[in-house]
């Protein structure tokens, strides 16, 4: 199962810096040391563990929670009643409620942190952090292993290397996104056991919403599966697709035509748009594209350039402001903005027209060529291949070295940029 999740990562150009499995001897090793240390500081004790479990969604619920007799999805459920490890929750309750109100801003959407308090103003109870029932998992005493959730939330802990790191909100912003039906666990318990180890929360939980099919939650426990994804090599679409939905922490119904209309916003906007101007290079015979400009005075020359690099360089905050309010779409729509704008260039300056021997070709040619640089790395986060594709055909260079790892950082310096672009087939 493993091996199938690894393969999705490759196909669709996802790359996790850290991938935790409870299988690994190293994280077993770090979560029964981190056991032990909540184990001598009194912040888990020894109890009895009392609920309903639902073997589908492996999943415990209090009575309360059943809906006739089942679990909220609809699923058996058995009660069960057996020796268990218990984490001090309640300890913390007031720590927490005081973390929340010093940091409003923590939980997006705001909406959530209302049931986050909702919570803390009950009966906070202590949390069953071990169960006798499973045969896999980090074994803590005989016969018991920990607590699916309580071992994923030790797993940031522990492969973050935070308590070795001592970490504090000034040194180190951690932004922790979680699904909004496991908000208690990830905005609760996952800061209570920070606390219990003398570590700070992180500084913003993101609960976004789910994939929804028929109005019904997209999952595992439902079985129910979606119509089948573009082939891997299209990995762009279903990137630009899933991140072009909408603001994530909504619900979005599935709908497969989200593929299709991605494919066009790729094809006709972002790759067209490489493919008119390497076309008009090419034609010129010009193998490189110096920049006609020394520096930036230079280019109160030109004021059309001029205004357009530094109407693009102000897209890169903009830009920046979407990925940090986490409105991917947003930052999509700006990419889009961005192409008509190049395009509008071209069309002013009537491109395919200028004599290929002129002063003003090779302006207009090395603007075209930078303006498409700065889409090509803005595209980097969305469609990798396509950003990967549009930069390979520019072949920028810097004082004669080609660019071989472009990061935004080339952005900081593209007035001395030269481009030897080629022309190939268009990208799709």
């Amino acid at each position: 199962m493993r091996k199938k999740f690894l393969d999705v990562y490759d196909c669709y150009d996802i790359s996790p810096d850290i991938l935790v499995h409870t299988s690994e001897d190293d994280h077993k090793n770090r979560v029964k040391h981190t056991f032990d240390i909540l184990l001598k500081s009194d912040d888990i004790y020894r109890g009895l563990h009392q609920g309903y479990f639902s073997p589908i969604e492996d999943c415990y619920y209090t009575k309360s929670k059943l809906v006739s007799g089942k679990s909220p999805l609809g699923f058996d459920v058995e009660f069960i009643e057996e020796p268990a490890y218990f984490f001090r929750l309640n300890k913390w309750k007031d720590r927490l409620k005081d973390f929340f109100f010093r940091n409003p801003d923590s939980i997006l959407p705001e909406h959530r942190l209302n049931e986050v308090n909702n919570i803390l103003d009950s009966d906070l109870k202590d949390v069953a952090i071990t169960r006798s029932n499973c045969d896999w998992g980090v074994e803590v005493a005989q016969g018991e292993t920990i607590y699916v959730w309580f071992d994923a939330l030790l797993g940031y802990l522990n492969h973050l290397k935070l308590g070795d790191t001592g970490y504090t909100p000034d040194n180190l912003k951690l932004i922790h996104v979680l699904g909004k039906d496991i908000l208690s666990f990830h905005t609760l318990l996952w800061p209570a056991i920070l606390m219990s180890l003398g570590l700070n929360p992180p500084c913003k939980f993101i609960s976004h919403g789910w994939l929804l099919s028929r109005g019904d939650k997209i999952s595992k426990s439902l079985n129910n599966s979606v119509p089948a994804m573009p082939p891997p090599q299209n990995s762009d679409v279903c990137r630009l697709a899933l991140m072009n939905l909408g603001d994530f922490t909504n619900d979005f119904e599935f709908d497969p035509s989200i593929f299709e209309s991605s494919h066009n916003i790729i094809r006709n906007k972002f790759a067209n748009t490489c493919h008119r101007i390497t076309s008009v290079i090419s034609l010129s015979r010009i193998e490189t594209i110096d920049s006609p400009f020394f520096d930036h005075s230079d280019l109160q020359n030109d004021q059309l350039i001029g205004s357009l690099l530094d109407k693009f360089g102000a897209y890169r905050k903009h830009l920046d402001d979407h990925v940090k309010s986490f409105r991917l779409d947003k930052y999509i729509q700006v990419l889009i903005e961005i192409t008509y704008e190049i395009n509008k260039f071209i069309e002013y300056k009537q491109f395919w027209l200028i004599d290929s021997h002129s002063k003003e070709f090779v302006a207009t040619a090395w603007t075209a060529c930078s303006l498409l640089f700065y889409l090509g790395l803005f595209l980097m986060p969305i469609t990798p291949r396509l950003s990967r594709d549009i930069i390979s055909r520019l072949r920028p260079s810097l004082s004669g070295n080609v660019v071989s790892t472009p990061s935004f950082d080339c952005l900081d310096n593209i007035i001395q940029y030269s481009y030897s672009p080629i022309h190939l087939n268009q990208l799709t």
